[in-house]
């Protein structure tokens, strides 16, 4: 379908090939410059760390570097990976993209956005070792209580409860609540917890409010 928009303020030459008009992106700006994504190696290429990449995603291109979180992508190999971005693009879970060798000028590989907005690269192996295995389980389910699971698990286990919505779609504040007060996560106000991430924070404000009664006890009895 196409769509004629009338933009006032802006020259012909401000808009540019892949731009988009959008809302509100998951990161809280207009666009994304770091990717987490599912990405497959065509069976003549290999995909790594080295070498220079192109995205294609929609009708935009940006250079990419591609940083696998297990190991480099063999000839047919699919895997998770982390794609860091020259140029913020607007993309959602779900966009399907091409990478191509910028050297070779061929396409190496495609796959799917699994995560808009994601956190820190991790550093470690066993870190990145866990993240793969939470961004393997986002991509292998399409029930949105386990990809709602899954996107907090990749934020190291607390994300607003608007960057799902933004990524699960609109029906993720239901599907927030669902999974709120489950063995799993656990809703404060806009956040979704994971919940043994929340029992040390519980057992914390607890020892801290018993030492602060305890200290009112003293000064209490030093008045009488």
């Amino acid at each position: 379908m196409r769509v004629a928009v009338n933009l006032t303020g802006i020259s012909q030459d401000d808009a540019t090939r892949g731009d988009a008009l959008v809302g509100r992106h998951p990161s809280g700006s207009s666009a994304a410059t770091a990717l987490d994504a599912e990405l497959t190696a065509l069976p003549h290429a290999s995909i790594g760390r080295r070498g220079a990449w192109h995205l294609h995603v929609g009708t935009a291109v940006a250079g990419v570097q591609v940083f696998p979180l297990l190991e480099d992508l063999q000839p047919g190999d699919r895997g998770p990976v982390r794609l860091e971005l020259d140029r913020p693009l607007p993309v959602r879970a779900g966009d399907r993209f091409i990478i191509r060798d910028a050297g070779r000028h061929r396409t190496a590989g495609g796959g799917t956005i699994l995560d808009p907005a994601p956190a820190p690269r991790q550093r470690g192996t066993e870190r990145r070792l866990t993240h793969a295995l939470v961004l393997e389980e986002l991509a292998a389910t399409e029930d949105p209580v386990e990809r709602a699971r899954a996107l907090v698990d990749a934020h190291g286990g607390i994300r607003a409860v608007e960057d799902v919505a933004a990524i699960v779609g609109e029906h993720a504040r239901t599907t927030a609540h669902q999974s709120a007060g489950s063995s799993h996560l656990e809703q404060i106000g806009d956040v979704l917890v994971r919940a043994d991430r929340l029992e040390p924070w519980v057992a914390a404000i607890l020892a801290s409010a018993a030492g602060a009664r305890d200290e009112h006890a003293v000064e209490s009895s030093r008045l009488t």
